[in-house]
């Protein structure tokens, strides 16, 4: 119990900083990478279902407190996003690049749905294709280092040291 407090924590204040500094570089003339969707693609590719959805509850009050979406909407897209991911996980075998991809889909999917949201609630506008562009393409770009940083940090927590003398019965 204590590694699933542990894993979840090391989740939660990862995209805590991340969503921190996103919010903090507003001003570069680049496009900034979605970081809470690579940790949601991580942990939805590698963790069983029930372990997501709990877990996105926490997560999305935690990225509500950098964010003008309601809290409702953003746990609705997040379960979502969750739930894809759980089931191309259950049909086809996921790797590195895999969870790199799927975080740049749902970066931009993610934007597109916000663009669509807002339209149907106010007006139309037109969207700006080359930053949605932008924020796949760099979210694609950094998506790996981070994969690679939680694939490591999960095995750590998750290593079980299993003294084969104890169960050895001769």
């Amino acid at each position: 119990m204590k590694k699933v407090f542990l894993s979840g924590f090391l989740f939660l204040s990862t995209s805590f900083l991340l969503s921190a500094l996103q919010g903090n570089l507003y001003f570069l003339p680049f496009s900034m990478p979605l970081f809470w969707t690579i940790v949601l693609a991580y942990y939805s590719f590698r963790k069983s279902l029930k372990y997501v959805l709990l877990i996105n509850i926490a997560h999305c009050l935690v990225l509500v407190s950098f964010s003008t979406i309601p809290p409702s909407h953003m746990l609705l897209t997040m379960n979502f996003f969750s739930l894809a991911f759980y089931f191309v996980k259950e049909r086809f075998h996921t790797n590195f690049w895999h969870i790199s991809m799927a975080a740049s889909l749902a970066a931009v999917t993610f934007k597109m749905a916000q663009w669509l949201g807002s339209g149907f609630f106010h007006q139309f506008v037109v969207p700006n294709l080359l930053e949605w562009l932008g924020i796949g393409i760099i979210t694609f770009a950094v998506a790996p280092f981070l994969v690679n940083f939680f694939e490591r940090l999960d095995e750590k927590i998750q290593f079980e040291r299993i003294d084969t003398l104890e169960n050895l019965r001769i």
